[in-house]
């Protein structure tokens, strides 16, 4: 897949889960609001599943996850290993 595919995969997610319709491939996610806790745990189980890698807890930053952009730029390359 290529990344434009994977961040419009990951907006569709978050516009659909979490109610971010204004959402993009560069929204700030910890800034739009609508991510508690349990949501971002509820988004790394979407892109562990998605990218078929596993994210350890250290990798949980607000560095990884800012935008959706971002997401694929970190986790896309580990897909299928």
């Amino acid at each position: 897949m290529d990344r434009s595919h994977d961040i419009a995969t990951i907006v569709s997610f978050l516009r659909t889960t979490f109610g971010l319709d204004t959402a993009t491939a560069d929204s700030p996610l910890f800034q739009i609001g609508g991510i508690d806790s349990m949501g971002l745990l509820e988004l790394v189980e979407f892109i562990e599943t998605h990218f078929g890698t596993t994210i350890r807890s250290n990798e949980i930053t607000s560095a990884n996850f800012a935008t959706p952009a971002r997401i694929v730029e970190v986790f896309a390359g580990r897909r299928d290993r």
